[in-house]
């Protein structure tokens, strides 16, 4: 599970650091993740970035949606998407943001199974 690291390293390199923030945030958020989520919350709310009412880029919508349907439907993702991720991304890129988005979910999948608590600077988020 440490290759989260070197990859989230890698995808920031090709969408930008926000834009994977933000990528993280929606799959943890979808796949209820509790301490992922407010892990990223955290990240945001530190950069004053109001998920719920904040202004996304046509890109950063476009990863959010394929990170939520990597959680909850993968093999339903419209060929629509997929074009505009072509339109951005080589190949290579998309395979990175995909398995990426993948331990992603792995890691949201064992803090949920394994019901790690969250640690004391994370409680804060949970009320907001």
């Amino acid at each position: 599970m440490m290759e989260w690291y070197p990859l989230q390293e890698e995808v920031a390199k090709v969408v930008g650091e926000r834009a994977t923030n933000f990528y993280c945030y929606a799959i943890s958020t979808k796949n209820e993740c509790l301490i992922c989520s407010m892990f990223f919350k955290k990240i945001l709310d530190d950069l004053g970035i109001d998920f719920e009412n904040f202004a996304f880029t046509e890109e950063e919508q476009d990863l959010m949606e394929y990170g939520r349907l990597l959680v909850s439907s993968p093999e339903t993702i419209p060929a629509s998407l997929f074009d505009k991720l072509k339109e951005r991304y080589s190949e290579q890129q998309i395979v990175l943001i995909t398995a990426f988005g993948s331990m992603m979910i792995a890691t949201n999948l064992i803090n949920t199974a394994l019901k790690v608590e969250l640690d004391d600077i994370l409680l804060p988020y949970t009320k907001k």
